[in-house]
């Protein structure tokens, strides 16, 4: 298994209390105290994800120490694989504490912001847990009962992770707006338009381009998306406040938008417009509004209700705009960077319409070939269909 050649040590924390280690048995000598401040003994190392990570204590082994404030002694014994991320640096200067679980195929990762007497502490990185619930026993089983450190945890992809341990700020609780989009980790910098809808020192193919280079090849931006598949995911989304309208205004809001498309577009024109029933997404109410172009590619924009009663959708409540979708590819980022400060959603509109026409020749392509793959999947059900028929009558 991937973790059975973890070299069973554990190392001494010196930040927070007076601890001492246990190391289990094995053919390695134990390192020293003086070995032990400096961590350079050696230690288990694993690559996961493409992530290096240094193991300083194996699940199972135990830490223990006295309570600087009581005086208390304490046991622990580690719950996951707990070491770093080798080539990185955290809050307190040294690599970003993770632990590891069991389930290395999770593509999900968990973000631990760890408070002490009420301060920011540093992040904890729950790597390779199946749940949020296995990845919150976990850690708080790796410290001593009645463990108050944890403040609050932030779910993220392994792709956000990444740009995380690269880009983001450790001096500073991580938060679900701190991250890019899934998807567009990769955007190194933020694109911004002139008012001709023409991105600066950049051409649309350009932009294309850095947009399908993020796309980690799921092919989402030649994709369409439907009503069904946006209220079948409803989950994890990132907000970019942009335009507030009364709902009851929606409707009327949303065909003006439509006029703007219509004439900003070329080769490419909006041909119908669907507003879904309010739905939940974290929690808030939701409401998805899908624009179908003339080529087959879709415009997706999505308001929430984040007032005083989340849950509910009144006629006189605000939406707010948050994410732009083009087919099934998020690229808020990219068509809105101001993040909704002084946003004119018309301009925006003119960006995507920018986008879908010259993604139109690729998405054509692209569901040609879908197509004639399917044709050709069903050609083959319809010929099993007939040589199962053939084989039941010789049966008989």
């Amino acid at each position: 298994m991937l973790f059975m050649t973890f070299n069973l040590y554990r190392i001494y924390e010196y930040r927070k209390r007076r601890q001492c280690r246990r190391f289990c048995k094995n053919s390695i000598p134990e390192p020293t105290e003086g070995q032990c401040k400096a961590g350079n003994y050696k230690m288990g190392r694993i690559s996961l994800h493409g992530l290096s990570i240094a193991i300083e204590q194996p699940r199972g082994t135990y830490r223990v120490g006295t309570d600087a404030k009581t005086g208390k002694r304490w046991t622990s014994r580690m719950a996951a694989h707990y070491g770093y991320f080798s080539n990185t640096r955290g809050a307190d200067g040294d690599g970003v504490d993770c632990f590891v679980g069991p389930y290395p195929q999770s593509e999900t990762a968990y973000v631990i912001n760890q408070y002490v007497d009420g301060r920011f502490d540093e992040a904890k990185v729950m790597l390779a847990f199946p749940d949020e619930e296995t990845a919150r026993n976990a850690y708080l089983h790796s410290y001593e009962r009645g463990w108050k450190g944890l403040k609050s945890m932030v779910p993220l992809s392994i792709n956000q992770l990444k740009w995380w341990l690269k880009r983001g700020n450790m001096k500073q609780p991580l938060k679900l707006e701190n991250l890019p989009p899934e998807g567009l980790e990769a955007m190194t910098r933020k694109v911004h338009w002139d008012e001709n809808a023409q991105p600066y020192n950049a051409t649309i193919d350009q932009v294309l381009y850095e947009i399908r280079q993020s796309d980690s090849g799921e092919n989402l931006l030649l994709d369409a998306v439907s009503i069904d598949e946006i209220i079948a995911d409803s989950d994890g989304a990132m907000a970019f406040d942009a335009l507030v309208t009364p709902y009851v205004k929606l409707q009327r809001k949303m065909e003006l938008l439509n006029g703007v498309m219509e004439r900003a577009g070329q080769s490419v024109k909006p041909v119908a417009m669907q507003i879904t029933d309010p739905f939940k997404q974290l929690g808030v109410a939701n409401v998805a509004v899908v624009f179908e172009l003339s080529d087959g590619q879709t415009v997706s924009i999505f308001f929430h209700n984040p007032d005083a009663t989340p849950t509910k959708l009144a006629p006189t409540d605000d939406v707010i705009s948050y994410k732009w979708i083009l087919n099934k590819k998020d690229i808020t980022i990219v068509v809105a960077p101001e993040r909704g400060q002084d946003l004119n959603i018309r301009e925006v509109a003119r960006r995507i319409m920018k986008l879908a026409e010259k993604n139109s020749p690729a998405f054509a392509r692209a569901n040609a070939k879908r197509a004639d793959r399917m044709q050709n999947i069903q050609s083959l059900k319809d010929e099993i269909v007939v040589l199962e028929g053939e084989l039941k009558s010789c049966a008989e």
